[in-house]
């Protein structure tokens, strides 16, 4: 099982918590930009009403397709070919609508309709006419995006080889709009994964941040005060640091069997400690009253160690913290 420190500990749940934040700015940003678009935005003729090929056969279909950009909160619910009776005889097909939202701000709709000219020459068929669902807009539709013409388109004869006669009409369908497989694909994968990893990274964190974000315990606290203490046992200043060792055990022994020694003297520690059936040593139980009697006489009697005492003393400490940690199972853990 990987131990992870107290910093890395912190720097994870601080990164979770940037990664929430950042989320929670992306959905921010997304519902205000919806917002914004729905009561300001613009439709814009993105690419206007064209036939794919300039000139069509006389009773053949020929497509014409536009391009929409409508804004997040507006839709377009419908469009109607209107031809113009004047240009001569066509048969029309279904309209198809097709939309694209992978866009930031905007959605865009394909609109095609399919056409089939029964007169030769150069026509002018009609226009093709939108609805909008545009109720939060607070100005008018542009009517350039409201109705397109339809370009004129050159109509030539159908040229039948007398052999094998006319061909036979078919039923007239609107533009068929083939979907994007390999798009849909990648974007289905993505959110998949993106799914999955989710999952993955809400279950580790579920099980992990209660044990991350727990206290340190007794022994961790206290090892962690003595490697610190024991960068600053060459300050000069070695007196201050042997009554702070003193104080590091002294909260170390009370936390981890608790035994009331910060609160007390030395005398009525030793002899608490004599009279609890603590799971010492009989060479512990004297190091340590060796150890409380030297930090008395530092910090009553003056007695000024020198920076091997202290460091000799840091040592004892953290051999005696490291020796009396509980086991693994939790037999005699702190609480």
């Amino acid at each position: 099982m990987i131990n992870f420190s107290m910093k890395a500990r912190r720097w994870t749940v601080r990164l979770s918590a940037a990664m929430l934040i950042l989320l929670l700015a992306l959905a921010s940003a997304v519902f205000f930009t919806a917002r914004s678009s729905a009561v300001s935005g613009e439709v814009r003729v993105v690419e206007p009403l064209r036939f794919k090929s300039g000139t069509a056969v006389l009773g053949g279909g020929v497509a014409a397709s536009a391009v929409i950009a409508v804004p997040w909160g507006q839709s377009l619910t419908g469009a109607v070919a209107e031809l113009d009776k004047a240009a001569g005889v066509f048969e029309l097909g279904a309209v198809s609508i097709r939309h694209e939202w992978l866009h930031w701000g905007y959605s865009l709709y394909k609109v095609g309709v399919t056409l089939v000219p029964y007169r030769t020459g150069t026509v002018a068929p009609g226009k093709m006419v939108f609805d909008y669902d545009r109720e939060r807009a607070t100005f008018e539709l542009d009517p350039s995006a409201a109705a397109l013409a339809f370009p004129d388109i050159e109509v030539k004869p159908l040229e039948v080889d007398r052999q094998s006669g006319l061909p036979l009409a078919g039923e007239l369908r609107g533009e068929t709009v083939k979907p994007n497989y390999v798009k849909w694909g990648l974007i289905a994968f993505l959110a998949a994964s993106a799914l999955a990893l989710g999952w993955v990274i809400y279950r580790h964190l579920r099980s992990k941040t209660a044990e991350w974000l727990a206290p340190p315990t007794a022994w961790e606290a206290a090892l962690r005060e003595l490697g610190e203490l024991r960068g600053e046992s060459h300050s000069g200043y070695p007196a201050v640091c042997f009554a702070r060792l003193s104080d590091i055990l002294r909260r170390y022994i009370e936390r981890r069997f608790s035994l009331p020694s910060t609160t007390t003297t030395t005398p009525e520690f030793m002899v608490e400690l004599r009279r609890t059936a603590l799971p010492l040593t009989a060479a512990q139980r004297s190091g340590l009253a060796a150890f409380l009697e030297t930090a008395d006489m530092v910090k009553f009697a003056k007695r000024e160690p020198d920076e091997t005492t202290l460091d000799g003393a840091i040592s004892q400490a953290e051999q005696f913290v490291r020796e009396t940690v509980p086991p693994k199972d939790g037999e005699g853990a702190d609480v």
